[in-house]
């Protein structure tokens, strides 16, 4: 069913689009959509967890930290799909004019290479494990790890429904 006039919306008597932070956009689910957002309720935490998706890029050469913290700010206000929550119902997309979505860095440079791998391991593994709150955002996490001068990990974990 693609067409979206061939939905019944569920109502929802407390919710009003417009008492959260400023929308860009208002707009119905599509159907993938709205069977991730059923998914995820029916199954719980666990269920919604499964549709997490993480990414590691492992960057060499030197890194300016603050330039990349400001193109990642810089990113997520470019893509709409970055700063999309869901209705509690999740017939609707609801846009943010503005969401910060925080770049956590960590700085591994002092620790030994077993440490560091550890470490790293244990971020990657809570970064994909993280519950993502469909309603209040936001869907996406990222960190910047920096194990020497010139070696940096970037992971990126979002929910799968964005």
């Amino acid at each position: 069913m693609s067409d979206f006039t061939s939905y019944t919306y569920l109502p929802v008597d407390d919710f009003d689009p417009f008492a959260g932070p400023a929308l860009t956009r208002f707009l119905p689910t599509t159907p993938p959509q709205i069977e991730i957002w059923t998914a995820c309720q029916l199954g719980g935490a666990e269920a919604s967890r499964a549709f997490n998706e993480s990414l590691t890029l492992m960057l060499d050469g030197p890194l300016d930290q603050s330039v990349f913290v400001k193109a990642w700010t810089d990113l997520v206000q470019r893509h709409e799909a970055l700063r999309t929550t869901f209705s509690p119902n999740g017939q609707f997309m609801c846009v943010s004019e503005e969401l910060t979505v925080p770049l956590t860095t960590h700085d591994l440079r002092q620790a030994e290479t077993t440490a560091q791998a550890e470490t790293i391991a244990g971020l990657t593994r809570q970064e994909a494990h993280h519950l993502f709150e469909l309603e209040t955002g936001p869907l996406v996490r990222a960190s910047l790890i920096q194990q020497s001068a010139t070696c940096w990990q970037f992971i990126i974990c979002a929910h799968h429904i964005i």
